[in-house]
């Protein structure tokens, strides 16, 4: 080997020249020919890992973008939570709030389409066996809905009606009567209109007096009737609240005072400028609340026996 312009020059090519030295332009350390072949071989598959690398990087990173872009797809910004054609949420009592927009308008809650043959709401109560659930169905394009529950009732004793003076509820189909409370440990001021047998008087009743005797003859003057309702065919037989009232007020007495005789405000369901659904007050033509007065029948019958009663026993 020679040096011709101060870059080595191999003048023959015959023999072993791996174990030849050379330095590296700019370097201090010179390295066999040998050990720079290798080094040009490891970078060599150095180089090409790093392209295969690259490449499974690329496609990762496309991957990774496509998923990206299908659970976007999904996402549920918070914004769209419990608002306005949004999702509802559970709170932190697991509880869900059907929010209106605006405030003004209804919140409605829909289960089943038009292709849903029996929507249902369950109820989970405790174990898998212990559920409560509302059926709706179709029967005759009649609209029904039935309970599935050992009881359906109030949450305070008393607290709620079944129905209003303006939404009675229509016939009432029940294998058995209704029971009223009737403890006397619930009652007070009890007094006697009719005892036969003393037993009244054995769990505290008082004896009749003024006020009793005043009853009995309302009892005696109530009148019975038969009649068709304005928007009926069948005739019905019973009385007449408006004269109940009257038999009261000819003894001197408000029949408001007893819990035969019941008077209410008449109100309709309607919806407001808004259209937000409300009840509201249903007037005489004279500007004044239109009233419907009622009866509790199981009292008047009671009246109306005692009364009896008391005539046969003083004959």
């Amino acid at each position: 080997m020679s040096v011709a312009n101060g870059n080595p020059v191999f003048v023959t090519v015959g023999g072993d020249v791996s174990a030849a030295t050379v330095t590296a332009s700019g370097g201090d350390t010179s390295q066999t020919l040998a050990t720079l072949a290798a080094t040009v071989a490891s970078n060599t598959t150095a180089a090409t890992t790093a392209t295969i690398n690259a490449a499974a990087a690329v496609t990762t990173a496309n991957e990774a973008t496509t998923s990206v872009a299908n659970s976007l797809a999904k996402y549920i910004p918070l914004t769209s939570i419990n608002a306005a054609s949004g999702v509802l949420g559970l709170d932190s009592g697991k509880g869900v709030t059907i929010p209106t927009s605006p405030a003004t308008s209804n919140a409605y809650l829909t289960i089943g389409d038009s292709s849903t043959t029996q929507p249902y709401l369950q109820f989970q109560i405790g174990s898998a066996s212990s559920q409560a659930a509302i059926f709706g169905w179709n029967s005759s394009s009649s609209p029904y809905l039935a309970v599935t529950a050992a009881a359906f009732h109030p949450q305070t004793s008393g607290a709620c009606t079944l129905g209003t003076a303006s939404n009675p509820w229509g016939t009432i189909y029940s294998t058995t009567s209704t029971i009223s409370t009737s403890d006397v440990n619930a009652k007070v001021n009890i007094k006697l209109l009719s005892d036969p047998a003393g037993h009244g008087a054995a769990v505290g009743a008082a004896a009749p007096d003024d006020e009793a005797q005043k009853l009995l003859r309302v009892g005696r003057n109530i009148p019975v009737s038969v009649w068709t309702f304005s928007d009926g065919k069948r005739r019905h037989i019973g009385s007449l609240a408006q004269a109940v009232q009257k038999a009261f007020e000819a003894e001197g007495m408000n029949a408001a005072d007893y819990g035969m005789w019941c008077e209410d405000a008449v109100t309709e369901i309607g919806t407001d400028e808004n259209g937000k659904t409300v009840e509201r007050a249903v007037l005489n033509e004279d500007g004044s609340q239109k009233m419907k007065q009622g009866l509790r029948y199981d009292a008047v019958h009671a009246l109306c026996i005692a009364a009896l009663r008391a005539d046969i026993a003083s004959k």
